[in-house]
């Protein structure tokens, strides 16, 4: 339109708002005609919420700007993570990707619909709490929700970064709200989550407030996600029905090794080579959760929307998504000392032809209080619990004594490794041959217990997974690196 100037330029008749000089806007000249507004309600001051900002002015001036900047430094790390995501994912993906996060978590139909009743009233935000964790193995002869094949009760500690667990044996004798005397077990299939919630809260005295379910045959999905779990497997397993039948993955050797999510899933369902069955199942569970756990905080953010889908079609519990996130940017990094399991006190017993393991009352209930006072099982160190999140200090590489051995018969591969080491700061002590015949795969040998640290520090040189103490070589390092010929550097 003819006489508009150009955009942000204003006219020498006009003020420096755009209006004529010396004239009344037209909105001056009609405001004697309007009905006198309604005064306008005051802002109030966050140090005298009573009181009208007009009245406080002096206090706004005043405000320690530092305690701001603390409150925001607490929400920081979650916008920062969400952000984080929204750039991987994208914006309009983003929000239909937290939609179906929400759905797979959350079931809004089914036993898991509706479990508030059988929950205590949950503490308030940021104190500890109880849960109790069910993992039902649902194969492919067997889709339907069975018996729970793993249950335990969890303290979680987000302040302090403590979590423990307590094992409870899944033919634990109990009394079954409403159904008599059977087998913890039976609990899911008679009355599914909620009545094994209210088995569990009664043989414990715990106020349970949370829950978690977990399919134990896809979780192999999880680990898969993470690049696989490193632990140490304490004796070989060859169980195909663990494997789900799957020959490849039947048989996990022992040693240190990388799980993937086959292999995972044996490990964790073995049972029926060992002499007492579910306690050691139990103990391999609470080892491999323990390892899971770990590598689950260490994830890089570009990996979180990957691995969220898996533990989302697999893990369903009452948590909201903005817990859950909390609870993972609180225990990021937290010394894996701080993480303790346990198996609740009991002893297995035949009743009427009938296996059952019977709860010591006393040992559960010293166990339970225990876990109400927040106390650890496992003695650590002061400087871990005066700050839980220091990690376990390993030896450095200055501090190492090798001996490294060619066992893949290929000419002047020893000597290539041995100065990679030295070029790390190992100090090597002999380089030569082992043997006649070559080494299918690289090994790296201890012989006490007093050098497994310095064993692994070697190996994650190396990226070489079999770890063995072993008195059979002869060498005169602290550790032997035995080159197989599966070894790439």
């Amino acid at each position: 339109m003819a006489g508009l100037l150009p955009e942000g330029r204003v006219s020498a008749l006009s003020d420096d708002r755009g209006f004529p000089r010396g004239g009344a806007r037209r909105s001056d000249r009609h405001e004697a005609k309007r009905a006198p507004a309604k005064p306008p309600r005051p802002l109030r001051s966050p140090v005298d919420p009573a009181a009208p900002r007009s009245e406080s002015r002096r206090a706004w001036t005043t405000y320690d700007p530092g305690a701001r900047r603390r409150r925001r430094l607490g929400r920081l790390a979650l916008v920062g993570l969400v952000v984080a995501l929204l750039a991987v994912i994208g914006g309009g993906a983003a929000f239909a990707w937290y939609r179906t996060i929400d759905r797979n978590i959350h079931p809004v139909t089914g036993s898991l619909a509706n479990l508030q009743s059988a929950l205590s009233v949950a503490p308030p935000p940021g104190q500890p709490f109880y849960m109790v964790i069910m993992g039902v193995d649902t194969r492919a002869t067997d889709t339907s929700l069975d018996h729970s094949d793993t249950l335990m009760v969890a303290y979680v500690d987000a302040a302090r970064k403590r979590i423990t667990t307590m094992s409870i044996p899944r033919d634990t004798r109990v009394t079954i709200p409403g159904h008599g005397v059977q087998k913890i077990n039976a609990a899911m299939s008679i009355g599914g989550p909620q009545l094994t919630i209210e088995t569990v809260r009664q043989l414990t005295g715990l106020p349970i407030s949370h829950w978690a379910y977990i399919d134990f045959s896809g979780f192999k999905t999880i680990v898969d996600a993470v690049g696989g779990v490193e632990l140490y497997v304490p004796y070989t397993i060859n169980d195909l029905e663990a494997s789900g039948n799957h020959p490849s993955a039947r048989l996990v050797k022992k040693g240190l090794r990388v799980l993937d999510g086959a292999h995972a899933l044996t490990f964790v369902r073995a049972r029926h080579q060992f002499a007492n069955q579910d306690y050691t199942r139990m103990k391999d569970q609470q080892i491999f959760m323990k390892a899971l756990a770990k590598k689950v905080l260490s994830v890089n953010v570009i990996n979180m929307p990957a691995l969220a889908n898996s533990i989302s079609q697999n893990v369903h519990t009452d948590l909201s998504i903005p817990q859950i996130v909390g609870l993972a940017l609180n225990f990021r990094g937290m010394n894996d000392k701080m993480l303790q399991s346990i198996t609740m006190p009991s002893t297995p017993q035949t009743i009427g032809g009938v296996a059952y393991v019977i709860a010591d009352p006393a040992g559960l209930a010293a166990d339970a209080a225990k876990m109400q006072r927040g106390e650890l099982f496992v003695a650590v160190p002061a400087s871990v619990t005066a700050n839980p999140t220091a990690a376990s200090v390993a030896p450095a590489p200055k501090t190492i004594t090798v001996s490294v051995r060619n066992g893949a018969g290929v000419s002047g591969i020893a000597k290539k490794v041995a100065a990679a080491l030295a070029k790390q700061g190992f100090v090597i002590k002999e380089v030569g041959n082992i043997g006649s015949s070559p080494f299918a795969t690289s090994l790296v040998i201890y012989r006490s217990s007093a050098d497994k640290a310095k064993a692994d520090v070697v190996a994650k040189a190396l990226h070489i997974t079999n770890i063995q103490a072993s008195s059979r070589y002869t060498f005169s390092g602290e550790v032997l690196v035995v080159i197989g010929k599966d070894y790439r550097p």
